[in-house]
């Protein structure tokens, strides 16, 4: 495993929600005993796998996605696996709810068990060139500094589509736009190496493709602030439905 990001909580909270209602009643001593082998189970497995993190194992009675919302009231991420009947190109409703509803960044995490991300791989985020794209770029860069690995911004354009107020330029008009992004961010991230990449396509595609050798895709989520508590904006729900590497999610809202 990497290094603890500086940028996560050093309580980790591993929470078994009932698939009940929110007001489920705590079960008898029978169930909760089970409950809390279960939850000790859960922490001890972390343990074996992370030095020196001090993990806090936490039963919760609710569905899923509440208890997580609320948790995340206070977090500094969430992070919630990806588990479906159906295999990985669908997302499921836990992941759905706390992704569109939680107050802090969100990672949903896809991989392989015994199969561990290489710990070197980049960071990879998407940029759209506007200013909504400020927290998702903060968030990889804190991101990459905690992990000591390499990031890379991505910024991608369909040809013949450009950018409101902006004269055609093709592929330099496009380069400046992503240079802008990252403008002024080397000062507060002096160690963490950036590449920048501008390809001609649509987002998802291009995404997907750069996150090839990647640990993290960081996205924003830019649902309008009126459906932002039930919607994520098409570019990230559709990554979440197809990238094989975790995505972290950062909220932002549209005008």
């Amino acid at each position: 495993m990497g290094r603890i990001p500086r940028a996560c909580t050093a309580r980790t909270t591993l929470d078994r929600a009932r698939a009940a209602g929110p007001r489920t009643p705590a079960p008898r001593h029978g169930a909760a005993e089970l409950d809390r082998g279960l939850a000790d189970q859960a922490a001890e497995l972390v343990r074996t796998s992370v030095d020196d993190l001090a993990i806090t194992p936490e039963i919760a009675y609710g569905t899923a996605d509440s208890v997580l919302i609320d948790r995340g009231e206070h977090a500094r991420f969430l992070v919630i696996g990806m588990h479906t009947v159906l295999g990985s190109a669908l997302i499921g409703r836990t992941t759905t709810h706390v992704a569109t509803r939680a107050r802090c960044p969100v990672v949903v995490w896809r991989g392989t068990a015994g199969r561990p991300i290489p710990r070197r791989r980049p960071i990879v985020v998407g940029v759209d060139g506007t200013r909504l794209s400020r927290p998702e770029i903060e968030c990889a860069l804190e991101l990459a500094a905690a992990l000591g690995v390499p990031l890379t911004a991505v910024h991608a354009w369909p040809p013949g589509i450009e950018p409101v107020g902006r004269r055609s330029g093709g592929d330099i008009e496009h380069r400046a736009i992503l240079a802008e992004s990252l403008a002024g961010w080397h000062e507060k991230f002096p160690d963490v190496q950036v590449t920048e990449s501008v390809v001609a396509g649509a987002a998802v595609p291009v995404l997907m493709g750069a996150t090839a050798d990647a640990q993290f895709l960081v996205v924003g989520s830019r649902a309008r602030a009126a459906a932002a508590a039930v919607l994520l904006g098409s570019t990230s729900r559709d990554l979440l439905h197809r990238t094989p590497c975790p995505v972290l999610i950062c909220r932002g809202f549209a005008d």
